[in-house]
């Protein structure tokens, strides 16, 4: 079985691979900001859905949230990552989404059920 720290580096992984996906594709000119955005928000509410199944400890998603909540925050200071940012629109999701995600494995602890539902 993998050590939890390894399974938080996979998933780290994860997420950096669907931004950095995103990016390409909002590159390519294809997509509007709007979609791409969507995509993450979708591809990255798919990892998380499993969160139950693949962290043991609450503090390492506590540590992945904070970790994400902070890089994303921090890419939309410095204008970077126009495929989450590039929307017209103000947003804080960047702040709300992995905030709640957090919140929500820390209240449904031990529960999969609740945290999925």
């Amino acid at each position: 079985m993998w050590s939890e720290l390894t399974r938080a580096a996979l998933v780290g992984a994860g997420f950096l691979l669907i931004f950095g996906l995103a990016e390409l594709w909002q590159r390519s000119g294809k997509p509007s900001a709007e979609m791409s955005r969507k995509s993450v928000h979708f591809a990255g509410g798919l990892l998380v859905l499993c969160f139950p199944w693949i962290f043991a400890n609450r503090w390492t998603v506590i540590g992945l949230v904070s970790v994400f909540g902070l890089l994303i925050w921090g890419t939309g200071r410095v204008g970077l990552l126009k495929s989450v940012h590039g929307v017209a629109r103000k947003t804080e999701g960047g702040l709300f989404y992995p905030l709640a995600v957090g919140l929500l494995f820390v209240l449904a602890y031990g529960n999969p059920v609740f945290y999925v539902v």
